[in-house]
């Protein structure tokens, strides 16, 4: 009779710890699938930053803040070498005043 309980534990105990490992392993596969998916958009945004800095380069723009036109200081490039504004500029557009 245990054999067919499948040992110490009945058929249902043995069919919820079943259920509850499908889940866990669904759950997991849906968590990994999330993050590839949020590592495939970042990436795709770091391509499309990196385009924009290079058409930038190419027409002689690369360097100066896209809002105000100042220079973007070279520690600041070389930081974020996709930088598009100032710091000034970049923390307003972060936290806008309202």
């Amino acid at each position: 009779m245990r054999r067919q309980r499948g040992g110490a534990i009945s058929r249902a105990e043995a069919a919820a710890e079943a259920r509850d490992q499908e889940s866990d392993d669904w759950a997991k596969a849906t968590e990994e699938r999330d993050l590839l998916i949020g590592l495939e958009e970042r990436d795709s945004a770091e391509l499309v930053a990196l385009d924009a800095a290079l058409l930038r380069i190419a027409d002689g723009s690369y360097g100066l803040c896209l809002q105000c036109g100042a220079s973007i200081p070279a520690a600041r490039l070389h930081a974020q070498p996709t930088a598009e504004r100032c710091v000034n500029c970049q923390t307003q557009a972060e936290h806008p005043a309202g």
